[in-house]
């Protein structure tokens, strides 16, 4: 297969499009909608409220949403939540008052924790949360919502047994994997330190790792690492919980001494099986010092590590994240990095225990901050090494959504969507979902078919500026004559029996296909387009096969990032 330079015609008109598209680039490049919002309807009365600060997120992998809110206009003033294509919905409803549902075990819901972990939320619509309860035998306990049944049950209280044979004072969020399974992390004592972690599965609850267990890098666990807080007399709560997987894969970060002092530790609970896959002092795939390990690690579909580490020293302010395997890893984004945009980013974070940062592509989703004026920002970081702002205050969508601040909770990755919290115009504190996060290439449908079905036009390439895209056209005439139709939004025009998608910024350029019905072209994106730029490009092919001696392919559509 070869590919063609542009020749200089079509590359000059392919540049200006480039740049007459720059002209109207829109400040919010890709598509908004709002999944939820402080003030939507509750079925059963009253209404969701919703933190900026403090909404954590849990999609599953059908994008659907678990989260903890408050509810205004009823007795019962928080819930746990579930937002998917029925709607939103509450499973379990509490008060301070003696108001809320029935706890599983005895005793009412009054609080549930929202600041720092989501609760856990699987494929399988299931939902694992922690929860004070009243009037009941415990305080507070970790409860698993059936979505199949609707049931509700409990997994662990405080006062339960331990494996060990104490009992359960300290409790922590639970990570509830695909499989079924629940992590979390607990403790004997009521304090915030000595943890251990736990995994639940078909009603057992076993520990898998403690402080005194020897690290495999060398050395005794001195503390695992998870935020903790104590209010009043309640016992202390975790807010953290461990990474779990469906094959049963543990990953935990870990305080050491006599070795390594700071280690990722991953687990395979199906056979006990420990590495440390990430340990201080050492130096990471590109010969740099591991300084210290920031946030809680994160498994994806793949079985990798998604982890941010301080790299250099106790003075370096460079933060990078990477992708782990065991073996190895790729670098996903680090601090210092300028966007495509120009936007200069000197923090990024993932605050306490994100849900769906990084897909099994490696690509990751970033709340950031920019050096000038302390902006923040939704980004995106592509396993290709392309970054690109996906949301920033004052952003507008075509559909009415405009940002006016992005929250602080982490945002999450579901397949090529994005969801973050952020104050939306009108609105107030919103649940918000941005679309097409990683398609530079988007295929606009609308082709026609000839002699050998609808031909399938086609691009690649990161459209970076000064970087090589590739737009390549199969499937049509064999040496037919191709008609290359350039312009800068859609105009989907009734023409020959098909859709004319683009609207024409140029005349149409003539070019062929070869011998196989195929033509493929290169063509360089100049250095300078802002992002956001975008370009529609199809081919109409003369084809006595078509309605009308024609045949077309697909639309294309093209963004800078």
């Amino acid at each position: 297969m070869q590919k063609l330079e542009l020749r200089a015609g079509v590359a000059a008109a392919l540049v200006a499009t480039w740049l007459l598209g720059a002209a109207g680039a829109a400040a919010q490049c890709k598509p908004l909608d709002v999944a939820a919002w402080s003030g939507m309807p509750l079925p059963g009365g009253g209404s969701l409220q919703l933190s900026s600060n403090e909404t954590q997120l849990a999609p599953n992998a059908q994008g659907d949403l678990a989260l903890v809110g408050g509810v205004s206009g009823s007795p019962q003033d928080q819930g746990v939540f579930v937002v998917d294509r029925r709607g939103l919905r509450a499973i379990a409803l509490g008060c301070a008052g003696g108001c809320g549902d029935a706890a599983p075990g005895g005793g009412t819901f009054t609080t549930f924790y929202k600041a720092g972990s989501p609760p856990g939320f699987n494929a399988a619509g299931d939902v694992v949360f922690l929860a004070d309860v009243s009037g009941g035998p415990s305080p507070r306990g970790l409860f698993l919502y059936h979505a199949g049944t609707g049931a509700l049950e409990k997994v662990v209280a405080v006062g339960d047994a331990t494996p060990q044979g104490g009992t359960f004072t300290v409790l922590g969020a639970g990570m509830l994997s695909d499989a079924g399974q629940i992590a979390f992390f607990g403790n004997e004592v009521d304090a915030g330190t000595g943890l251990s972690a736990y995994l639940w599965s078909g009603g057992a609850i076993s520990r898998v790792l403690a402080s005194g267990d020897p690290a495999p890098a060398g050395g005794i666990i001195s503390a695992i690492q998870a935020n903790s807080f104590k209010s009043g007399k309640q016992p202390w709560v975790v807010l953290d919980r461990p990474a779990l997987d469906a094959d049963g894969r543990l990953a935990i970060k870990a305080l050491v001494s006599g070795g390594p002092g700071g280690q990722l530790i991953v687990i395979d609970t199906n056979t006990g099986h420990a590495e440390t896959w990430l340990a201080t002092g050492q130096l990471n795939p590109l010969g740099e010092s591991w300084f210290n390990i920031q946030g809680q690690p994160v498994l994806n579909g793949a079985g990798q590590v998604a982890i941010d580490a301080q790299v250099g020293g106790p003075l370096s302010e460079l933060i990078e994240w990477w992708l782990l395997d065991g073996s190895g890893g790729q670098l996903l984004f680090k601090t210092k990095t300028q966007l495509s945009d120009g936007q200069y980013i000197t923090a990024a974070y993932d605050t306490l225990s994100p849900s769906r940062p990084v897909d099994e592509g490696g690509d990751l989703i970033l709340h950031a901050i920019a050096a000038v004026g302390s902006k923040h920002f939704v980004i995106s970081c592509a396993a290709d090494g392309t970054n690109r702002v996906l949301a920033q205050p004052g952003a507008s969508s075509s559909n009415g959504v405009t940002l006016t601040s992005i929250g602080a909770s982490p945002p999450s990755l579901v397949g090529d969507t994005g969801l973050f919290v952020a104050n939306v115009s009108g609105m107030g504190p919103a649940i918000v979902r941005v679309h097409d996060v990683f398609d530079s290439w988007v295929d606009l449908g609308q082709g026609l078919a000839g002699t050998h079905g609808v031909p399938a036009l086609s691009g690649t390439g990161s459209l970076v500026g000064g970087s090589v895209a590739n737009v390549d056209l199969v499937g049509a005439r064999e040496n037919a004559a191709v008609f290359l139709l350039i312009g800068l939004k859609q105009a989907n025009a009734p023409f020959k029996g098909g859709v004319l998608v683009p609207l024409l910024a140029f005349p149409p350029v003539m070019l062929a296909t070869d011998a196989a019905g195929e033509m493929h072209l290169q063509t360089h994106v100049p250095p300078l387009v802002p992002p956001c730029t975008t370009i529609v490009m199809q081919d109409w092919i003369v084809d006595p096969a078509g309605p009308h001696g024609a045949a077309a392919s697909n639309g294309l559509e093209a963004e800078t990032p």
